[in-house]
């Protein structure tokens, strides 16, 4: 069932890229032919290009045009042919900024002590082997947490959190996050420190992790939040340039058919329900199965710690039923 389903969701969004590509295709000929002169039949000039611009595309800037129009200038002849065009979809969604930037956001402030304790945080925030320190902390606290469920596993909840509270390790790692976070602000600025997209995902990582020790500190039941340490693994595929783009096909891939898994997963999830629906609404499994092997599990007793609660499997209405399979 689920190979014809994913095989028909297939063919749909191959009709639907084939449909849209011709679509593509039929506009910029259209466009085309309106941007072309009697001069000129088969090239388009900047000053043509520069009018569909201020219609198709209003926000971009004159600078933000230009670049565009030499994007797709392959021939670097002053002109785009049709061929070129056809590339304007995906041209105009790209996004420009200065190569080599090197202007730091300190060089405005006027303390030269002050300009200095940036400038050395600048380069050492840039420097290898800081890079490398990050790796090597982020590590050591990944391997502190596998350490730490380990514990949690074999120790009860209440032992397991004073044992855990008792080290100043997770303070430690934190506390190492946020300097982190706070250098790297401070060497390159918020502009710049947040136009990262990795920048961004530590950042909130950070904050989360802050969040979580707060919140365990005072035996909260938030502190799952703490958790969300470990996420900082995905900082070491940035190490990697080949591990970044594995990692970013897969991602696009799966969340471009997430929905699709989804609406599968909900169906076959409701298949089931209607069918315990139909087969045992109407059976109570409180204390059921008397003298079978499988009468503990399905006892009720209010005072005793061992009752296996399977007599809460009940299929009354389909919100319960959902959670059943």
């Amino acid at each position: 069932m689920l190979a014809v389903v994913y095989e028909a969701f297939t063919r749909i969004e191959k009709d639907k890229f084939r449909k849209l590509l011709l679509h593509r295709r039929k506009a910029c000929q259209h466009a085309f032919r309106l941007l072309v002169t009697r001069i000129n039949p088969t090239k388009i000039s900047f000053k043509h290009f520069e009018g569909l611009m201020l219609y198709y595309k209003p926000r971009a800037s004159k600078l933000d045009t230009y670049l565009m129009f030499k994007a797709l200038d392959a021939n670097k002849s002053g002109y785009i042919t049709l061929n070129e065009f056809y590339k304007i979809y995906e041209v105009s969604d790209l996004r420009w900024q200065r190569k080599n930037l090197e202007i730091e956001w300190f060089n405005g402030i006027r303390s030269q002590f002050v300009k200095n304790i940036c400038r050395f945080i600048h380069k050492l925030v840039e420097h290898k082997w800081f890079q490398i320190l990050v790796y090597i902390i982020i590590g050591a606290s990944a391997l502190y947490q596998v350490i730490e469920a380990i514990l949690r596993s074999s120790m009860s909840y209440k032992n397991a959190m004073k044992l855990i509270q008792s080290s100043p390790l997770s303070s430690i790692f934190v506390s190492l996050y946020g300097i982190e976070a706070t250098l790297k602000i401070i060497g390159f600025g918020l502009s710049r420190y947040f136009n990262s997209g990795w920048n961004r995902f530590d950042f909130l990582i950070t904050i989360f992790a802050i969040i979580g020790l707060i919140f365990e500190s005072f035996h909260l039941p938030f502190s799952f939040v703490f958790v969300l340490r470990s996420l900082r693994l995905l900082k070491l595929l940035q190490f990697k340039a080949r591990y970044r783009d594995i990692m970013g096909a897969f991602i696009f891939i799966i969340v471009k058919r997430f929905g699709s898994v989804s609406i599968v997963v909900l169906i076959v999830y409701y298949c089931f329900a209607i069918l315990g629906m139909e087969l045992f609404s109407s059976y109570d499994l409180t204390n059921c199965c008397k003298n079978t092997s499988l009468e503990q599990y399905f006892a009720f007793s209010p005072n005793s710690t061992l009752n296996g609660y399977y007599y809460l499997n009940n299929f009354t209405n389909i919100i319960v039923s959902y959670g059943k399979y």
